[in-house]
Protein backbone atom coordinates (compact mmCIF):
# COMPACT_ATOMS: atom_id res chain seq x y z
CA UNK A 1 0.00 0.00 0.00
CA UNK A 2 3.18 2.34 0.43
CA UNK A 3 4.09 2.14 -3.21
CA UNK A 4 -0.02 3.43 -3.70
CA UNK A 5 0.18 6.16 -2.20
CA UNK A 6 3.65 7.31 -3.39
CA UNK A 7 1.88 7.21 -6.43
CA UNK A 8 -0.24 10.02 -8.20
CA UNK A 9 -2.22 6.96 -9.35
CA UNK A 10 -3.14 6.14 -5.59
CA UNK A 11 -4.85 10.00 -5.32
CA UNK A 12 -7.11 9.35 -8.49
CA UNK A 13 -11.15 9.34 -7.96
CA UNK A 14 -11.73 5.10 -8.54
CA UNK A 15 -14.38 6.26 -11.13
CA UNK A 16 -12.13 8.37 -13.22
CA UNK A 17 -9.60 5.47 -13.30
CA UNK A 18 -9.70 3.22 -17.01
CA UNK A 19 -8.61 -0.21 -18.21
CA UNK A 20 -5.53 2.01 -20.22
CA UNK A 21 -4.76 4.31 -17.24
CA UNK A 22 -4.36 1.02 -15.21
CA UNK A 23 -1.93 -0.81 -18.13
CA UNK A 24 -0.23 2.68 -18.33
CA UNK A 25 0.43 2.97 -14.61
CA UNK A 26 1.95 -0.95 -14.39
CA UNK A 27 4.09 -0.21 -17.24
CA UNK A 28 5.38 2.88 -15.35
CA UNK A 29 6.13 0.95 -12.44
CA UNK A 30 7.97 -1.52 -14.13
CA UNK A 31 9.93 1.46 -16.00
CA UNK A 32 10.85 2.87 -12.56
CA UNK A 33 12.61 -0.10 -11.60
CA UNK A 34 9.57 -2.34 -10.05
CA UNK A 35 9.91 -6.11 -10.63
CA UNK A 36 7.39 -7.97 -12.19
CA UNK A 37 6.94 -9.79 -8.45
CA UNK A 38 5.81 -6.80 -6.84
CA UNK A 39 3.58 -5.00 -9.25
CA UNK A 40 1.71 -9.04 -9.40
CA UNK A 41 1.32 -8.09 -5.48
CA UNK A 42 0.04 -4.63 -6.14
CA UNK A 43 -2.26 -5.51 -8.61
CA UNK A 44 -3.09 -8.63 -5.78
CA UNK A 45 -4.48 -5.48 -3.40
CA UNK A 46 -5.93 -2.92 -6.26
CA UNK A 47 -7.85 -5.39 -8.65
CA UNK A 48 -10.15 -6.65 -5.17
CA UNK A 49 -10.95 -3.20 -4.27
CA UNK A 50 -11.95 -1.91 -7.55
CA UNK A 51 -14.28 -5.57 -7.72
CA UNK A 52 -15.71 -4.32 -4.22
CA UNK A 53 -16.18 -1.09 -5.66
CA UNK A 54 -17.55 -2.66 -8.94
CA UNK A 55 -20.32 -4.95 -6.66
CA UNK A 56 -21.28 -1.82 -4.69
CA UNK A 57 -22.18 0.01 -8.01
CA UNK A 58 -19.15 2.69 -7.29
CA UNK A 59 -17.84 1.59 -10.66
CA UNK A 60 -19.52 0.06 -13.72
CA UNK A 61 -16.18 -1.90 -14.79
CA UNK A 62 -13.35 -3.27 -12.94
CA UNK A 63 -10.38 -1.55 -15.02
CA UNK A 64 -7.53 -4.39 -13.48
CA UNK A 65 -9.23 -7.41 -14.80
CA UNK A 66 -6.59 -7.89 -17.62
CA UNK A 67 -3.88 -10.26 -18.39
CA UNK A 68 -0.60 -9.01 -16.75
CA UNK A 69 1.79 -10.36 -18.79
CA UNK A 70 0.31 -8.43 -21.80
CA UNK A 71 1.21 -5.25 -20.29
CA UNK A 72 4.44 -5.46 -17.71
CA UNK A 73 7.58 -8.27 -18.67
CA UNK A 74 7.93 -11.17 -16.47
CA UNK A 75 11.76 -10.75 -15.35
CA UNK A 76 11.30 -13.10 -12.88
CA UNK A 77 14.31 -15.53 -12.45
CA UNK A 78 13.24 -18.91 -11.06
CA UNK A 79 16.23 -19.94 -8.62
CA UNK A 80 17.11 -23.03 -7.65
CA UNK A 81 17.46 -23.74 -3.64
CA UNK A 82 20.83 -26.03 -4.43
CA UNK A 83 22.74 -26.59 -7.46
CA UNK A 84 23.15 -29.70 -8.63
CA UNK A 85 26.69 -29.95 -7.25
CA UNK A 86 25.75 -29.04 -3.70
CA UNK A 87 22.34 -31.42 -3.47
CA UNK A 88 24.83 -34.40 -4.44
CA UNK A 89 26.98 -33.37 -1.62
CA UNK A 90 24.10 -33.23 0.63
CA UNK A 91 22.78 -36.76 -0.23
CA UNK A 92 25.68 -38.29 0.30
CA UNK A 93 25.88 -36.35 3.70
CA UNK A 94 22.36 -37.22 4.89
Amino acid sequence: MNLVKKEDFGYRKISTVKVSDAKLWFAKLQKDGRGFSTISSVRGVIKPAFQMACDEDAVRKNPFIFKLTDVVVNDTVPRAALTEEHLGIWMKFY
